[in-house]
């Protein structure tokens, strides 16, 4: 049997709360309330952080030994394993350095942190060759995909990037140059380094 109804007398007032305070009375009567986080996407600058971010932890494990995976700790928790692949063929070396993050947390701009997580390594394929000039050539591709999480807003993240980095033995100069897509935007990044 049903103990209570809502009558135009009782309606007024619900679980001790006034009716124009209808979203508390229903908290209070203890039906908690779901707050779907706000859908957002990644944008560029985002992008190209993150990118320079899981760049840095493949730079950090020095994974040197192929078939050995080297797990390094991401800056705000979580971990990045990178394994090698090597392939010689003539004087051109070919490399595959596959990473996978698991709830890796990295900066994905001043105030925020992502958190990264590959369903499959990310590929980073790259061919390494030396011109008669002595010249450096590495080229490659970085592909693959990660799910990324920012104040409880998913997301994936799609990767499909060709990476130049030309070594000038004359200049002593390393550039670097990154193009393609990532979270769906077209990104450009070239940094030249000293070598030593």
């Amino acid at each position: 049997m049903i103990d209570h109804f809502i009558t135009p007398e009782n309606a007024v007032h619900l679980c001790g709360k006034p009716i124009l305070l209808l979203a508390f009375a229903l908290a209070a009567c203890g039906d908690d309330a779901v707050v779907e986080p706000i859908p957002r996407e990644l944008t560029a600058e985002e992008a190209e952080t993150i990118y320079k971010e899981v760049e840095a932890l493949v730079v950090a494990a020095e994974v040197e030994v192929p078939g050995v995976g080297v797990t390094v700790p991401c800056a705000n928790d979580g971990t990045a394993t990178a394994s090698l692949g090597v392939n010689f063929v003539a004087d051109t070396v070919y490399a595959n350095v596959g990473v996978a993050l698991a709830d890796c947390g990295v900066a994905a701009s001043v105030a925020d942190v992502a958190v990264l997580n590959t369903q499959a390594p990310i590929n980073l394929a790259s061919k390494l060759s030396v011109s008669s000039g002595l010249d450096i050539i590495l080229a490659g591709t970085v592909k693959g995909s990660f799910d990324w999480t920012i104040d409880e807003a998913p997301g994936t993240c799609e990767i499909d990037l060709a990476v130049a980095e030309d070594v000038d033995v004359t200049a002593m100069t390393s550039t670097n140059t990154v193009t393609g897509m990532m979270c769906g935007h077209a990104i450009e990044i070239v940094t030249t380094k000293p070598l030593g």
